[in-house]
């Protein structure tokens, strides 16, 4: 095994790190329709790097069932902002100031604009309403 760093990197415990990456938040939201075939539930899952290292991520089925992909992206979307929160909150306590900007990925075009129209998402369950406030923070 070579334990060499190479140029222009750091490590952080087992992980490496690039010196010119950005600090910035970035996250992924995903999710897979129907992915459970016992019960058609979907699977989400979310990923938050900071400088292109990993730092909280999550894969979980979800709780109901979704009727279409946008719906279950629409889901994953929310968890994965419900946790883009809970990191602004959390470096705001240790840093003292909270996180400049926090950017969530989302491929799913019916999803982006059921986030930024929600009036048209009453069949999705409330707890997944919270990403419209999340456009309204410009997280």
């Amino acid at each position: 095994m070579n334990n060499e760093i190479p140029e222009g990197y750091f490590r952080f415990g087992p992980t490496l790190y690039s010196k010119q990456g950005s600090s910035k938040c970035v996250g992924y939201s995903d999710s897979r329709l129907g992915g459970d075939l016992d019960d058609r539930k979907s699977t989400s899952g979310y990923l938050f790097q900071i400088g292109g290292g990993p730092v909280s991520w999550r894969s979980r089925k979800q709780s109901s069932v979704a009727l279409s992909t946008a719906e279950a992206e629409y889901m994953a979307l929310a968890s994965a902002g419900q946790e883009a929160v809970w990191m602004r909150l959390l470096t705001a306590e240790l840093c003292g100031s909270s996180m400049e900007g926090l950017t969530i990925f989302e491929d799913n075009q019916s999803t982006i604009q059921m986030a930024k129209n929600p009036g048209r998402t009453k069949h999705i369950g409330i707890s997944s309403i919270s990403s419209e406030n999340l456009l309204a923070m410009e997280l």
